[in-house]
């Protein structure tokens, strides 16, 4: 199985390393990549991007 997990923000890389947490437990060989944040990263989640570089804040 193959997962692709975007974050932008720093709770949304702490909810991702929960998922991603659960989801290695219940299926080892799966395979997760993204764009990760530091939490993310420390469990292997590989990242196409720097989540830095994609943070915007204020409005459109």
């Amino acid at each position: 199985m193959k997962v692709f997990i975007v974050t932008g923000e720093a709770s949304g890389d702490r909810l991702g390393a929960a998922l991603v947490g659960g989801l290695k437990q219940s299926i080892p060989d799966i395979l997760i990549q993204g764009v990760a944040g530091p939490e993310m990263k420390a469990l292997g989640v590989p990242s196409l991007f720097e989540m830095s570089e994609l943070v915007s804040h204020g409005g459109i």
